[in-house]
């Protein structure tokens, strides 16, 4: 899965993204794929600060999905 993300355009990883926003099931499986999700956005350098975060009290990285976004200027932005 690593491979195939890495391997994504911008505008497919987004997409790939973009589906996970309305998905409330919590599982293993998807954890592990937001975790992926996740690092490949770091990998990229985009301005993230809008989806990624870091936890506080635990010091784990926070994955902010209320809403889908869009790519403007290496920046994450809400897509309206």
């Amino acid at each position: 899965m690593q491979a195939a993300l890495a391997s994504a355009t911008d505008s497919e990883l987004l997409e790939r993204v973009n589906r996970v926003v309305a998905l409330k099931a919590w599982t293993a499986s998807r954890f592990r794929y937001l975790n992926l999700l996740q690092l490949e956005i770091r990998k990229r350098n985009w301005d993230n600060s809008l989806f990624l975060g870091q936890h506080t009290e635990i010091d784990l990285p926070v994955f902010r999905l209320h809403q889908k976004v869009a790519l403007v200027n290496q920046m994450l932005v809400p897509l309206l």
